[in-house]
């Protein structure tokens, strides 16, 4: 959803969060396909994997539905101290979040 993207950048933006929108297609919901199940949680083919994540979450959202997915993985901590960055967990996205939802 191009609107729902454009909020999400904005409020990314004011709290220096880094976003960028990843592409979805068919394909990477096929991947998703099970042969003993609807569908799985993760492939192992690793092509695509970030955005395996959205794929496996839009079989679950209501089409016409804006939705995202913040994928945190590889953000949501840090193994050592560096920077603004003390190790340990980063709360990435919560800056994010909290900005999206006050601007309503």
């Amino acid at each position: 959803d191009d609107g729902l993207r454009e909020r999400v950048e904005a409020a990314a933006a004011a709290c220096d969060e880094r976003v960028w929108r990843l592409p979805h297609h068919q394909e990477y919901n096929d991947m998703m396909k099970s042969n003993v199940a609807d569908i799985i949680n993760s492939n192992p083919n690793r092509k695509a994997h970030p955005i395996q994540g959205a794929a496996f979450l839009s079989y679950f959202v209501t089409k016409g539905t804006p939705w995202c997915h913040l994928d945190i993985a590889g953000v949501h901590a840090v193994e050592s101290t560096s920077g603004p960055f003390q190790e340990g967990p980063t709360g990435w996205g919560t800056r994010l979040l909290a900005n999206l939802l006050s601007e309503r």
